[in-house]
This record gives structure tokens, C-alpha cells and sequence, in this order.
């Protein structure tokens, strides 16, 4: 069956996490068959944008076809429905 969702504001949890608005979602296994690694190069090709958004991942699993992830690009690691949905709702 299906259970209507609460929505509350997602203030709280931007807080929590430091997100600022505005930004990018990733929700999603992190691995490269999701072509993460195109959404995370494409990302990286607007750096001489001043006011670039963040990129923020959410999901399983790690960036492991990365050394290091690039300027902002933050992974938040798995986050539970309540939050993926604040985050998305942010």
C-alpha cells in the first residue's frame, strides 16, 4: 500500500549536514555502471563558474573510482528516507 509522507521543513537537516542552498543532488549507489563519473566530470568542467552550486552525494557505497573527490563535491554517505527526502525537498 502506499503511505502519504509528513513533510517537514528540511531546515534542520541542511543544518546538521552544512548544506547551503543552492545545490546538487546525487541520491544513488555510488558506483561507476550509475555513470557517477560523468555527472561528477561534468561538474568539475564548470569550476571557472563563480558561483557554482555544491554537488551533493547521497547513497551507498563509496566513490572508489576516485582518489579524492573533487572541489565542491561532498559525499554525505547513506542517509535515512526521512532525510533523503528533506534533502531533496532542501
Amino acid at each position: 500500500g502506499f503511505e502519504p509522507v509528513q513533510l517537514t521543513d528540511p531546515s534542520e537537516t541542511l543544518a546538521r549536514f552544512a548544506v547551503r542552498r543552492p545545490y546538487l543532488l546525487y541520491s544513488g549507489r555510488k558506483e561507476q555502471g550509475k555513470n557517477l563519473d560523468l555527472l561528477i566530470d561534468f561538474y568539475s568542467s564548470l569550476s571557472e563558474w563563480s558561483d557554482r552550486p555544491e554537488l551533493i552525494l547521497i547513497g551507498s557505497g563509496e566513490v572508489s573510482f576516485l582518489e579524492k573527490l573533487p572541489e565542491g563535491v561532498r559525499d554525505l554517505g547513506f542517509v535515512s528516507e526521512e532525510e533523503k527526502g528533506e534533502l531533496m525537498r532542501g
